[in-house]
């Protein structure tokens, strides 16, 4: 799999420093099936993800993936 290149990411780590993120990521296109891909955290403490998102499942993998980078509470999680 050759997304994200690595010009992806170092943009990707470029915007998040600026704006002080802890959590960035990219989406791709996925012919396939839902996938994703931790690059763990960079020397900014920023975690670093990419998600291949399905047209034909574009809400749910878009939810899958925020809910992943604790953006989005899990649908199936109980309330505390």
């Amino acid at each position: 799999d050759s997304w994200p290149s690595t010009s992806d990411v170092h943009e990707l780590l470029a915007h998040a420093s600026a704006y002080g993120a802890s959590i960035a990521f990219l989406f791709f296109p996925s012919d396939g099936a839902f996938w994703q891909r931790s690059f763990g955290s960079s020397v900014t403490n920023c975690e670093v993800w990419a998600f291949g998102i399905r047209f034909e499942e574009f809400v749910s993998d878009v939810r899958r993936s925020l809910e992943t980078v604790g953006l989005l509470k899990a649908a199936h999680s109980k309330k505390p």
